[in-house]
């Protein structure tokens, strides 16, 4: 069984030493061939560059020297396969080379190689031939070895081949049968076991019955096994809950590398620039980005190659949004820049905001400085005496007092809306919705019994019906809303109050036939002091305010108005109150 097993050993290292050796040769045979090749080249390169910096460059007497230097042959063609200057034969008795391949690859713009006989020379030669731009024109450096360099070093290659192989075979019949079976065994469990840890399964483990660095190995490699397997699953977990951060995240959140491509993009992000995640996975900035100015920021920030944080106010698709942009780097210590990070904030809302406090102010500046402007004309008359009937003077006093009233009025509204705003000293109650609508409702009867104006009421509400929240804000709204209707109604105008419940809800409608409002002014109806036409306001009265109090009793509420209105038609108001 020994001599059959040796017999099998040899004849098989046998087979394999032939074909290692052929594979060898051949590989090496190659390998010298390309590096060759590659050396041809680089002479090719060395001679362009060596032409492009040279404005005396003489073909045929640079060819020579060149050529002993480099220990090839080289030959110049012009753009019409002329030679016009080579190292080993007279150019005069060439032939044109426009038809040789090698020349036509590089005429294609093309590296040209092929092996051919000379027949100049007579013998076989390794071609090379390289096109390079010269004075506008395409010029074909060609650099050329004889073949037989190849195979003298293929024979010296199989000779030593040979001698190796014999020596090997010796000594590995006599180590190879002795340690076949010891090295095997436990080189197949290994071989088993990294293939079934190779697919993932770390839970798998190598058992291997001896003492010595074989059992290491394996011991080593389980332990190696384990740590892998916890290293993945705890990047798993951290990857795991820091997409479901960033993914929750109000903000637009974008990672980009130094290469300017998407990294990561969350929901909020893809939803503001209207773009799915795999579309955007290693983008290019420039295809993501079609805004010039988000574009601008981030291409800024990369050319500045700067690694300080910056932020930036833009506006996109009709909103507002500030461009948070940071570095990234690889590690702790702030070494290595891999990318940067840029936070997107829809800051629409705070611009609103500030521009209404910024209008809020000067609105209230320019109320309060109105009246107080005509008092104080009015008081500086009859205080130096400038009026001298008493006619005159009851007059002045009357302005002045309706002139206070105004101011008066226009403070209490102001307070009206800030507490309503910030909800304090407010007493939350029952409010009886039937009872206080025909309170309002004969109220402003009372108001308008002497004017042309006519008040039809539809009113289909629960006696017992009750809603929690204050009953003057209650009333306050329904006030507001049908002083509007009456102060901007036409002659001979009508206004229809309807109320009823559907769907745990109460509707209120106040609608009226007059001078309505243009489609414009709808959005901003129920700012701070927003008047449509100021000139009428002037006339009816009014701070200004009105709307802007319904707005926000609503709000507290938890209802919502909407308005609805023709231009010399007529406005609908509906109130919606959750029951």
């Amino acid at each position: 069984m020994k001599n059959k097993i040796l017999i099998n050993f040899t004849i098989l290292f046998l087979i394999g030493v032939v074909i290692i050796g052929m594979i060898s040769i051949n590989y090496s045979e190659n390998e010298y061939k390309n590096n060759l090749q590659e050396a041809m080249i680089n002479y090719a390169k060395m001679i362009a560059n060596n032409i492009e910096s040279n404005d005396n460059f003489d073909f045929q007497m640079d060819a020579i020297k060149i050529s002993k230097l480099i220990e090839s042959r080289v030959t110049f063609i012009d753009k019409d396969g002329i030679v016009i200057g080579d190292s080993d034969a007279d150019i005069t008795t060439l032939d044109n080379h426009k038809d040789r391949l090698e020349i036509i690859e590089a005429f294609n713009g093309k590296i040209g190689t092929i092996i051919r006989h000379s027949d100049t020379l007579g013998i076989d030669f390794i071609y090379i031939a390289y096109p390079i731009q010269y004075n506008g024109e395409i010029l074909v450096i060609r650099v050329s070895k004889p073949i037989h360099e190849l195979e003298i070093f293929s024979n010296n290659l199989f000779n030593n081949y040979i001698i190796a192989s014999i020596v090997g075979i010796f000594f590995a019949l006599i180590i190879g049968l002795r340690f076949s079976k010891y090295l095997i065994s436990p080189l197949n469990e290994l071989i088993n076991g990294t293939k079934r840890i190779s697919k993932g399964n770390f839970s798998e483990k190598i058992y291997i019955n001896s003492n010595d660095e074989f059992r290491v190995l394996a011991d080593n490699f389980n332990y190696m096994s384990n740590e892998i397997e916890m290293k993945i699953n705890e990047i798993n977990t951290v990857n795991s809950r820091l997409t479901a951060t960033l993914d929750s995240m109000i903000n637009g959140i974008i990672a980009i590398s130094n290469e300017k491509k998407i990294l990561f993009i969350n929901p909020e992000a893809q939803k503001i620039f209207h773009i799915k995640e795999n579309e955007a996975m290693d983008k290019k900035i420039i295809e993501i980005f079609q805004n010039h100015e988000i574009y601008s920021v981030i291409e800024n920030y990369f050319s500045n190659k700067t690694n300080s944080y910056i932020t930036k106010e833009i506006l996109f698709e009709k909103k507002y949004y500030s461009i948070n942009i940071n570095s990234i780097y690889k590690s702790e210590f702030y070494t290595e820049k891999i990318g940067i990070i840029i936070l997107i904030q829809d800051i629409t809302k705070i611009k609103k905001v500030e521009n209404m406090r910024k209008d809020f102010v000067a609105n209230v500046s320019h109320e309060l400085r109105t009246p107080l402007t005509s008092i104080k004309g009015f008081i500086e008359t009859l205080r130096f005496g400038n009026v001298k009937d008493e006619t005159t003077r009851d007059k002045f006093l009357g302005i002045i007092e309706i002139e206070t009233i105004r101011l008066n009025n226009l403070i209490e509204d102001i307070l009206v809306l800030s507490d309503i705003e910030k909800i304090i000293n407010v007493e939350i109650e029952k409010v009886e919705v039937l009872k206080s609508l025909n309170e309002v409702i004969d109220m402003m009867l009372i108001k308008i019994e002497n004017t042309d104006i006519e008040i039809n009421t539809n009113i289909n509400i629960d006696t017992e019906l009750c809603i929690d929240g204050n009953v003057n804000w209650f009333k306050q709204i329904i006030i507001n809303l049908i002083d509007n209707a009456i102060k901007y109604n036409k002659e001979n105008g009508k206004i229809i109050i309807e109320a009823y419940q559907e769907h745990k809800k109460i509707y209120i409608t106040i609608e009226d036939t007059g001078i309505g409002i243009n489609e414009k002014h709808l959005d901003r109806l129920f700012e701070r002091f927003y008047r449509v036409d100021k000139s009428r306001s002037k006339i009816v009265g009014g701070t200004g305010l009105g709307l802007a109090i319904v707005k926000h009793a609503l709000m507290n509420l938890n209802g919502s108005i909407n308005v609805e209105s023709k231009e010399e038609i007529g406005t609908k108001f509906t109130i919606q109150i959750p029951i």
